[in-house]
Formats: C-alpha cells, sequence, structure tokens
C-alpha cells in the first residue's frame, strides 16, 4: 500500500487447540458457521453477521445419482411408453399423455441439472432417448389404437 491513508490490512488471529478432541468441539459448537464468525460472535458478545447461506456440492453424491438414473431405465422406459403411444398402440387419455410428456421432460431436465452441478455439458442429442419424435404424445392415429388390457 503506497497511500499513507489506505487501510493497512490486519494481520490474522489464530488459535491452536491443544489437540484432535479440542479441535472437534469447538467446530461443533461453531455448527454450520465459518468458525471465525462464530469466535467473533463469542468472543465480542455480538450479534452473528449472517450472510446468504453458501450451498456446497457433494459431487460424488451428485455423480451416484446420476449414475442411478442411468441405471434404472426409468428415461428408457418413459421413452417406450412415449413411442408406443405415438404409434397409436397404447390408449391414452388427453391428461395421461400430457402426464407421460411431462414425466420424459422432467427426467431429461434431472440428467441435465445433475450433469452442470458436476460442471459436465450434455452430448447434443444426447437426451437419455426420451422425447425423440417432434410428433407429440397425445397425436397418435386410431387405426393401430388398441386397448391394453391388465
Amino acid at each position: 500500500m503506497t497511500s499513507s491513508s489506505a487501510k493497512k490490512r490486519l494481520t490474522p488471529l489464530s488459535i491452536r487447540p491443544s489437540d484432535d478432541i479440542e479441535r472437534a468441539e469447538l467446530l461443533r459448537r461453531a455448527g454450520n458457521m465459518p468458525f471465525s464468525a462464530w469466535a467473533k460472535s463469542v468472543l465480542l458478545d455480538a450479534p452473528v453477521q449472517r450472510s446468504s447461506p453458501s450451498v456446497t456440492l457433494d459431487k460424488a453424491v451428485i455423480a451416484k445419482l446420476l449414475a442411478f438414473l442411468g441405471s434404472s431405465r426409468m428415461a428408457a422406459n418413459l421413452d417406450v411408453l412415449a413411442s408406443e403411444a405415438r404409434a397409436g398402440n397404447l390408449l391414452l387419455n388427453e391428461t395421461n399423455a400430457t402426464m407421460l410428456q411431462q414425466a420424459c421432460a422432467d427426467v431429461s431436465e434431472i440428467r441435465l441439472l445433475l450433469l452442470s452441478a458436476l460442471g459436465r455439458q450434455a452430448k447434443p442429442n444426447a437426451q437419455m432417448g426420451v422425447g425423440r419424435s417432434d410428433r407429440p404424445i397425445g397425436a397418435v392415429s386410431f387405426a393401430n389404437r388398441r386397448e391394453i388390457s391388465s
């Protein structure tokens, strides 16, 4: 800092716990607050200035969710149902067709969000096989339509 009027940055204070147990207890008391904010509030008997909570990503959990989504065959099963509905082989009313289309879109969106959280991008036209046809699910011809018996 070249200017004498500029504020000089203070050196940080540090604390060295005597052992791991003491360290763990201090961190436990701080809870989800940054340790320095908690220490200031306790030592200065002042209210804690809270900033917006930061979200930490557990990339391992996100990767497991993405792997589960891929291995569950949920997207592929939805795609088969959507394809059958488009081909007229599945009897659907308008409400069920809309719900099926929304489920396909939701699975695709979940996949994109998980990939984004991992800092990855989806490959173009690799939407897990769902929603490949431009033809809406409800727009089926009645020529092939058959009711599925339970």
